[in-house]
C-alpha cells in the first residue's frame, strides 16, 4: 500500500479505489478500440446488401411445372459484394 489514501482508509477503501480506477481504464480502452474499429471500416468502405423482396412462396407447385422468380439486389454499400452462396429451402 503506498497510496497515503490507502494507509489513512484501510484495506477496504482501498480495494474499492483500485477497482473503480481499473473499471475506469477498461472503458476507456474499450471506446477507444470501437472508435479505431469504426474509423477503419469507415475508411475501407464495406458493402451492405439490399434486396427488395427476400422471400417467395410460389404456393403448389406441381411435378413437372418450372417456377421461376427474379430476386433484386443491390449494394448500397461503397466496396464489392461478393455473394458466395445461395441456399433454396
Amino acid at each position: 500500500m503506498s497510496d497515503p489514501i490507502c494507509r489513512a482508509a484501510g484495506n477496504r477503501r482501498c480495494r474499492l479505489t483500485r477497482f473503480i480506477k481499473s473499471c475506469f481504464i477498461v472503458a476507456v480502452l474499450a471506446f477507444a478500440g470501437f472508435s479505431a474499429s469504426s474509423l477503419a471500416e469507415v475508411a475501407t468502405g464495406v458493402p451492405r446488401i439490399f434486396v427488395e423482396e427476400n422471400v417467395h412462396n410460389w404456393g403448389k407447385v406441381l411435378k413437372g411445372d418450372v417456377v421461376e422468380h427474379v430476386f433484386r439486389v443491390r449494394n448500397d454499400g461503397d466496396s464489392p459484394l461478393l455473394i458466395e452462396q445461395v441456399k433454396a429451402t
